[in-house]
């Protein structure tokens, strides 16, 4: 894995992890459940 690759991975992770926590504080379940898959990559 390029270094590119690992930062964009890094990126969407983080990316994931924010947008589960915001999910779940509005109660968007749908949304939560794709930030947690965004966050596993």
């Amino acid at each position: 894995m390029s270094a590119s690759e690992k930062a964009k991975a890094l990126a969407e992770q983080a990316i994931g992890k924010v947008k589960k926590e915001v999910e779940r504080a509005v109660g968007n379940e749908s949304a939560t459940a794709e930030g947690s898959a965004m966050e596993s990559k």
